[in-house]
């Protein structure tokens, strides 16, 4: 008798890189942090976990995929036009 059995992932780097990303939530005051800000903490996370998020270009996506763990607002283009004509106005 013969099976196939794929290796499985490590989820061990993932669920580092989760907490790693947490733990930098908590720290801070605003319920709201932005993405940008947040993917700015990539180079004091371990080899291990950059390699696991990617690229901070792509960090979002990495969020995305914990939707149980993060929150991450979904942009339309009508949230997207509103936001710049009301930061238009502020900044009038």
């Amino acid at each position: 008798m013969f099976s196939f059995v794929r290796p499985l992932p490590d989820v061990s780097v993932e669920m580092e890189a989760v907490q790693f990303f947490q733990m930098k939530l908590v720290k801070k005051e605003e319920r709201w942090v932005p993405i940008r800000s947040l993917a700015g903490h990539l180079s004091q996370a371990s080899e291990a976990v950059r390699e696991c998020v990617g690229p901070q270009l792509e960090f979002s996506k990495w969020l995305l995929r914990h939707p149980h763990i993060f929150e991450v607002p979904q942009l339309t283009s009508n949230s997207v036009t509103e936001l710049k004509k009301n930061l238009g106005n502020l900044l009038r």
